[in-house]
């Protein structure tokens, strides 16, 4: 009874198996064990790449009020290629359709360049944006897209601040783009850029502080405000539709009948323009030369068109021709690299005539004199490649040879 009692335990304890068969259940046993033990780091090595986390959507509102409705309560300065100005922006008392704007000394203790206009004024919210931009908001927005992610950074005078990018849906070559700051917190603008096809930036606009210092907007007087416009050089004629327009010209006008894509008429403007003729001495007799100017613009790129007799013309390029250096009132960049006017002009055929070429790191100017007895000049500020403004230029045609009712420009 013990023997077969042993016998029992012996073959339970082996499980019926064979001594060949116990060395591999063994061995089994020990893989499995393994697996079980490695299990969690074959999963974490197996694991899907987790997604990169996402950035948290930034409210851009303030950019779309601002184009809309005017600028913040606040000083604001806006810079251009040679001119820097600052102005105090308020709300007018009782009227939600007006600013108050009150020109401001671009630097503490100097004397503000708005030399005309040295008291506050009221203006439209949207002709108060005038002093920042040519074209409308809406036409920045069908034109450009924002791209890339918001970035933080820091402005030049060190503030954070959250960077957004927007650039052409129209890719024409080049840089040109649109950069805005906003306040990280508060999403508030801070500061907009903008940037030509070789990268240059051709205006800023920044918020200088966020409230009116010394002045007062409470103690703006409206009766002061027909002062305010008479000072504010008002063209003979204006508008929105070129052939309205050619009806006040007195010369015929040219317009050009190609355009870049996404660009269209923003202004259209005639004026006496007083100069100084080829005498260019500060203190000679001013002339008045007549001018038609057609300003196009994608929202943030700018075309100017301007229609003169060829004497008047004359007159008008010798009065703007390059400031010596030192004599800028401000600006981007200073005279010596961004002269009013660029230099060393030459030739280039186009198919439809001849067209006389200046262009320089800031502008480009193209004249064609062969139009109806008329010259016309091109004026831009490098925003687009030559080849562009070299079509524009081919595509001048004199508005009475173009059939009634037909479109103007084509894109």
């Amino acid at each position: 009874m013990l023997r077969a009692h042993a016998d029992v335990r012996h073959v339970s304890r082996d499980f019926g198996l064979r001594p060949q068969e116990r060395g591999a259940s063994t061995g089994f046993g020990v893989l499995v064990a393994a697996a079980v033990l490695l299990l969690p780091l074959i999963l974490w090595l197996t694991r899907a790449p987790e997604a990169p986390p996402a950035v948290a959507p930034f409210d851009t509102q303030a950019l779309r009020v601002f184009l809309a409705e005017g600028p913040a309560v606040g000083l604001w300065e806006t810079e251009k290629l040679s001119t820097r100005q600052r102005a105090y922006f308020a709300p007018m008392p009782g009227r939600t359709d007006r600013l108050i704007m009150a020109p401001a000394p671009v630097e503490p203790g100097t004397e503000s360049y708005c030399k005309t206009c040295r008291h506050p004024c009221s203006y439209t919210r949207r002709r108060a944006l005038k002093f920042f931009f040519e074209a409308p908001g809406s036409l920045f927005y069908a034109n450009y897209e924002r791209v890339g992610e918001p970035i933080t950074t820091h402005l030049e005078d060190g503030r954070e601040a959250v960077l957004l990018v927007w650039r052409p849906r129209h890719d024409l070559g080049g840089l040109r783009e649109r950069q805005v700051w906003f306040e990280p917190d508060t999403a508030e603008l801070i500061q907009i850029e903008d940037f030509s096809a070789t990268g240059r930036r051709v205006r800023r606009i920044r918020r200088v502080s966020k409230d009116t210092g010394s002045w007062d907007p409470t103690s703006f007087d409206p009766k002061k405000d027909a002062m305010c416009m008479a000072a504010d050089p008002m063209p003979i004629a204006d508008g929105d539709d070129v052939r309205e327009l050619a009806e006040d010209v007195p010369f015929p006008l040219v317009v050009p009948t190609w355009l870049p894509k996404g660009f269209q008429l923003v202004e259209a403007v005639y004026r006496e323009v007083m100069t100084r003729g080829e005498d260019a001495l500060d203190d000679a007799p001013r002339i008045p030369a007549r001018l038609a100017s057609l300003l196009y613009s994608d929202g943030v790129a700018l075309l100017s068109v301007g229609v003169a007799p060829k004497d008047d013309m004359d007159a008008i390029m010798a009065d703007r021709a390059p400031m010596p250096e030192g004599d800028t009132p401000g600006g981007l960049d200073d005279a010596s690299t961004c002269a009013s006017q660029p230099v060393e002009p030459r030739n280039v055929q186009v198919e439809q005539g001849l067209v006389r070429v200046r262009q320089g790191p800031c502008r480009t100017v193209l004249r064609r004199d062969d139009l109806a007895a008329m010259s016309v000049v091109l004026l831009a500020r490098n925003e687009l490649p030559l080849e562009v403004y070299l079509d524009v230029a081919n595509g001048l045609t004199p508005l009475r040879e173009l059939p009634e009712g037909a479109p103007i420009a084509e894109r």
